[in-house]
């Protein structure tokens, strides 16, 4: 009974854990995180607070249900930036770089479905929407 119950606790884990990082990204994106004095420190790319929290995205790629999670986030955003503030596509770029660079190789091949959306961005205007 005690084995059932161990599994039981672990699946629930497993389950609060998954949806713990599709939330991390989603407040990533947003800019609520990572909780900074001043709004200035948040937007600096060097800001210690900044690079913990992209780290602590990156180290949950290495689970192949988060990164598809994550990936998945970012795609809408990176998808459709004219339904998204400028800020919220560019913390998506931030985070897409970052998952490439320290994230696990499956980053790389994720990243690499979203390269025809990375492509267009490289023209894209915030003032007009396109």
């Amino acid at each position: 009974m005690d084995g059932l119950f161990s599994i039981q606790r672990q699946l629930q884990r497993a389950t609060q854990k998954e949806s713990d990082s599709t939330r991390r990204v989603a407040s990533f994106l947003a800019g609520t995180t990572p909780p900074a004095a001043s709004a200035d420190a948040a937007d600096d790319p060097a800001s210690p607070a900044l690079l913990s929290e992209l780290h602590r995205l990156a180290a949950l790629t290495y689970n192949p249900g988060e990164n598809a999670a994550a990936f998945a986030r970012l795609g809408d955003a990176l998808s459709r930036p004219a339904e998204h503030a400028p800020r919220h596509v560019e913390r998506a770029l931030v985070l897409c770089r970052h998952l490439v660079v320290y994230g696990c190789k499956k980053s790389v091949d994720n990243a690499r479905k979203y390269l025809r959306q990375l492509e267009a961005l490289s023209g894209y205007n915030t003032a007009l929407g396109r």
